[in-house]
């Protein structure tokens, strides 16, 4: 921790189980930032780039979902509706507890949970999601080893769906889906991942028969209520940029900006964080400030 003195942590009740949050406090915050990490991972595995955001003037809570993190390991299956749910949790209560214009950053598979908490009824002004990716596309699994498309995906799904309602919690190690080359473009990220105790290294395959079935229609019916700035690498190996920008084109909020960064590797806001930084605080200053957009969607 670079500066444990503005660091603490608190436990949030969400969905009738406790979630961990990690706090930096800013001397005189302008606004606050509610962060979700990518798959497996924690707000700690970001510790830079959110001491960073703390440093410029924010407030920052990172989320620590169920089952992640420091979060309490509790009995009951881990499923995809419990980290949006733990999401819109932790944005209320700090529109409850800091009373400041409240944004969402969301990385990876945080995006989406991002952009479904914001689109569910969040209180916050906007989104800012490093990635976008819709597991509905027709290519969506191009992220993933296997990388069907079309039929054979819609098949995949129907048969991960089927194995999940008789193993519902075999764990299945993210490595088998996603392959660790394309997602660290650092020998020492991948370590820090590899050696963290509190990452998680498999999924139940409930998370991800939920994963890939998810309803994504809100993001595309006027539910997202606020602005969405989208972070994106020009040469991402996981994440393509013409997938991205596809998505990017459909979301249906007040504004959608896509920011490319000159880069190639995927984990931006470890691994770019020279790039990432400043787009970053650049698309924060850019949201709304007024009492109107404190409202944030509503759900339908």
């Amino acid at each position: 921790m670079q500066h444990p003195d503005r660091y603490r942590e608190r436990l949030l009740l969400s969905g009738g189980a406790p979630i961990a949050l990690s706090v930096w406090q800013a001397a005189e915050p302008s606004q606050v930032v509610v962060f979700v990490p990518g798959t497996g991972v924690h707000p700690l595995f970001y510790e830079e780039f959110l001491d960073a955001l703390a440093t410029s003037g924010r407030g920052v809570v990172g989320v620590h979902p169920r089952g992640h993190g420091k979060s309490p390991r509790v009995p009951g299956g881990l499923r995809w509706d419990d980290l949006v749910a733990n999401t819109v949790d932790a944005c209320t209560w700090v529109a409850e507890t800091f009373g400041l214009p409240t944004v969402l950053i969301g990385s990876s598979q945080g995006s989406l949970v991002a952009l479904l908490a914001a689109a569910a009824g969040a209180p916050v002004r906007g989104v800012i999601a490093h990635n976008v990716f819709d597991p509905n596309q027709p290519d969506a699994a191009m992220v993933t080893r296997f990388g069907a498309v079309g039929g054979a995906q819609r098949l995949a799904r129907r048969l991960l769906s089927a194995a999940a309602d008789l193993a519902p919690r075999l764990p299945v190690p993210i490595t088998a889906y996603l392959d660790p080359d394309r997602v660290f473009g650092s020998t020492w990220t991948r370590e820090l991942f590899d050696v963290d105790p509190l990452a998680r290294h498999a999924y139940p395959l409930r998370f991800l028969a939920d994963l890939v079935t998810v309803d994504t229609s809100r993001l595309y019916d006027g539910s997202l209520a606020v602005p969405v700035v989208v972070l994106a690498a020009r040469d991402d190996p996981l994440f393509p940029l013409p997938g991205i920008q596809a998505v990017a084109d459909r979301l249906q909020a007040p504004s959608v900006d896509l920011v490319v960064l000159d880069t190639d590797c995927h984990l931006v806001l470890n691994e770019a964080l020279d790039l990432a930084l400043p787009a970053v605080v650049a698309a924060l200053d850019r949201m709304p400030t007024t009492a109107a957009a404190d409202q944030g969607a509503r759900p339908r």
